[in-house]
């Protein structure tokens, strides 16, 4: 017969290592390849696994996610001098309360 306190120290074992395992880090196969096993006449050219087709597309969605950025840092700052100029606004009696 299994006791409460034997089931816990299971559970805590088993969370252990699953949370080791997390721990560890995921290292891609294409890392460790020699340069002479990358050189197959019969893969195109890539640079860290991609394409020149896939790392332009890549390079594009980092322009588009640096544009988007500037556009909500933009919007932020608007959005605080609107709301900073309404609440001096409010202070000063310029509008009804």
């Amino acid at each position: 017969m299994r006791n409460e306190a034997d089931d816990y120290k299971m559970i805590d074992r088993a969370a252990g290592v699953a949370f080791s395992n997390l721990q560890r880090p995921v290292v891609p196969l294409w890392v460790n390849r020699q340069q002479s096993q990358t050189a197959d006449k019969d893969e195109p050219e890539t640079f860290n696994g991609l394409s020149a087709a896939n790392w332009q597309y890549i390079m594009e969605l980092e322009q588009d996610a640096r544009k988007l950025q500037r556009l909500a840092l933009f919007l932020g700052g608007l959005l605080v001098v609107f709301t900073t100029v309404a609440v001096i606004m409010y202070q000063a009696g310029w509008i009804i309360h």
